[in-house]
């Protein structure tokens, strides 16, 4: 698994402890142990950016996942929100009938 694949999955092994928490705890827990691996991640980004085509699609997607830091960074802040939008998109999806 490569550096930012692991950093990612860190990042939601820590969300999964979080689950039946409530928000103020939810909160410390990212904090506390969620916050490193984000400034890490972002570092290592912007790290990468030099070593690759600025034309290349790495590199638009890493200036995508950059544009993204701070909004995702907002759930190091408040408990109600989550780390993605997997839920919202699954209610948004409508049923199959077989």
């Amino acid at each position: 698994m490569s550096g930012h694949r692991r950093r990612i999955a860190k990042v939601y092994g820590i969300e999964k402890g979080t689950r039946g928490c409530s928000l103020v705890p939810r909160v410390s827990l990212r904090q506390k142990n969620a916050q490193l691996i984000f400034d890490d991640l972002e570092t290592w980004l912007h790290a990468q950016l030099p070593k690759i085509a600025d034309k290349s699609l790495s590199a638009k997607a890493i200036r995508h996942a950059l544009s993204w830091m701070p909004k995702t960074r907002a759930c190091l802040d408040n408990g109600f929100l989550k780390l993605d939008n997997t839920s919202a998109e699954c209610a948004m999806k409508p049923a199959r009938l077989v």
